[in-house]
């Protein structure tokens, strides 16, 4: 999906922090020499519910197309529940 499509949760800076420093240099060098390995996830909308860091670390490499995996979510009450589940699994990793 094309970058420009996608949309930041108004939610995900109020519960998570953006990553700085050498953890999003680390990132930005992973993503660099491998791509994306793990899909951003997606409402129907566009709405990221998890990935917003790779996608703020493709936006600075300059990486305009990015995976994603679409899920249909039916309220907000669900998606923010995915956000908060799906970034804690992955900031576990």
């Amino acid at each position: 999906m094309h970058i420009a499509e996608l949309k930041q949760h108004p939610r995900n800076t109020e519960t998570f922090r953006d990553l700085t420093g050498e953890e999003f240099e680390d990132l930005k060098a992973s993503i660099s020499e491998h791509g994306i390995i793990e899909p951003v996830i997606v409402n129907q909308h566009g709405v990221i519910i998890c990935g917003h860091q790779r996608v703020r670390a493709c936006r600075v490499l300059g990486i305009t197309d990015v995976p994603v995996v679409v899920r249909e979510v039916a309220s907000d009450e669900e998606h923010e529940t995915l956000l908060i589940e799906e970034n804690l699994r992955r900031r576990q990793l």
